[in-house]
């Protein structure tokens, strides 16, 4: 019976992998909204549900996810994209736009306030320099102890040195991919503040999150230029490239997780596959045995199925904005969910916050009205010759794909604090007396 489920929840999957095909056949690219956050779900489901074959499944919950991905995409059909592709042709080129002395300015003291204020974090938590030269990794693993043991001393470097890793990112990007990547190599430093606090931190999340505001930039630069295509095998060739040194950075970060003292090599590999089959493929899992207790079934574990909380858990910083009295965990969630010696944690995707919000039938009008949304933002920035607004929240937009398989993007508060001083230097940026771009020649 499981082997039954799981090949059902397999097919409810490359439904959308269909349904991202026949958007791409329509649309003529992938750089789309309805087309992204589906080969995004399409990847956050598929591979899970192959890789951890022997991991039992509720198919109900992926038709679920299903639904609601094909009712997001949907509503690409309520808007003329011919139109908007065609006016897209107006733009200038990215390089006019991005590529100025007060992008670059902004990205050189971005990263060095970041790593200035990662720094003073450290210095405050009772670490010297010289402990982070002599062994980094006890020192991200005597950080994240304190971050999960909430006995951090709080300072406000800290979300100072995050708020400009992610600035030096999303300029980064718009640089980066604003010109000849041979000749901007350098940009790639911002990323150094993302790396160092991973590596001293063991923070994977915000180095996750920094490549996808990154990506998001690169699109922002690739829409601008026209460029709608997104395979060929230089393309490929660098994807596999920088996933091969993401995977190594990650596997210095877990020997944070109490693996540095592992001296045997087989149990030290049982041990990586563990936590990266945690970190990357619990998420269906646990949302899959939550939305089994959730719709009254029998569940493994007990948890919280108390819902309509109208938005808490989707726009949660909104609300701790306005003064909610409501007080979530670190983790947001306190259950965790378990198989065997395989699977431990605590995501649950961003539809279970959904569903606790608005109920299974409110989730997938959310979804549709999700949707028609971020559509909308998408057309808004095709038909405008140089926008601001849409700009920043096309880059989002992909950080939102990205998170939407561990939880809703507005979690956290340095998100709208962090797209709040994104637009404030884009809207500087625009101004005919700053556009004086770099020629590279």
């Amino acid at each position: 019976m499981e082997v039954v489920e799981k090949i059902i929840a397999i097919f409810y999957s490359l439904v959308i992998l269909g349904g991202a095909l026949c958007l791409r056949r329509v649309t003529g690219t992938w750089l789309f909204p309805g087309c992204l956050f589906s080969m995004f779900w399409f990847f956050y489901t598929f591979f899970p549900l192959v890789v951890l074959f022997e991991v039992p499944v509720n198919p109900n919950s992926i038709a679920f996810i299903t639904t609601a991905v094909l009712l997001f995409s949907s509503t690409f059909l309520l808007f003329d994209w011919r139109k908007a592709f065609l006016e897209n042709l107006n733009k200038p080129q990215p390089a006019e736009v991005f590529n100025s002395p007060f992008l670059r300015l902004t990205l050189v003291s971005a990263i060095l306030i970041s790593l200035f204020g990662s720094v003073m974090h450290l210095f405050a938590q009772g670490f010297g320099l010289m402990d982070v030269f002599n062994n980094p990794v006890l020192v991200a693993s005597k950080f994240a102890d304190a971050r999960y043991n909430d006995t951090l001393a709080y300072t406000p470097f800290g979300p100072i040195s995050l708020l400009f890793s992610n600035i030096s990112v999303i300029v980064g990007g718009l640089i980066f991919g604003s010109v000849q990547a041979s000749k901007n190599k350098k940009i790639l430093f911002a990323f150094l503040p993302s790396v160092i606090i991973l590596l001293t931190q063991s923070s994977k999340g915000l180095f996750f999150q920094s490549v996808f505001l990154f990506l998001g930039s690169i699109l922002v630069t690739k829409l601008y230029a026209n460029e709608l295509k997104i395979f060929s095998f230089k393309i490929i060739l660098r994807v596999i490239i920088i996933v091969s040194i993401f995977l190594v950075l990650i596997a210095v970060s877990f020997l944070s997780r109490g693996l540095k003292d592992v001296d045997d090599f087989g149990v030290l590999l049982d041990n990586f596959r563990i936590l990266f089959a945690t970190y990357f493929f619990t998420h269906i899992y646990g949302f899959s045995d939550w939305f089994t207790a959730f719709t009254g079934g029998r569940a493994a574990f007990n948890y919280d199925t108390s819902h309509y909380y109208f938005g808490f858990y989707t726009f949660t910083a909104i609300f701790e904005f306005f003064g909610s009295n409501k007080v979530t965990s670190q983790g947001v969630y306190d259950e965790f969910f378990m198989y065997k010696d395989l699977l431990e944690s605590n995501i649950y995707t961003i539809f279970r916050g959904m569903i606790m919000d608005f109920g299974i039938i409110g989730s997938l009008i959310f979804m549709l009205v999700n949707g028609f949304f971020l559509h909308l933002v998408f057309y808004v920035f095709l038909r405008r010759n140089r926008p601001v607004f849409t700009v920043v929240m096309v880059i989002f937009m992909v950080e939102y794909f990205y998170i939407s398989f561990i939880i809703s993007l507005l979690t956290w508060s340095i998100i709208p604090l962090t797209f709040l001083v994104c637009y404030l230097i884009l809207k500087f940026n625009n101004y005919n007396f700053v556009l004086k771009p770099t020629v590279q020649k």
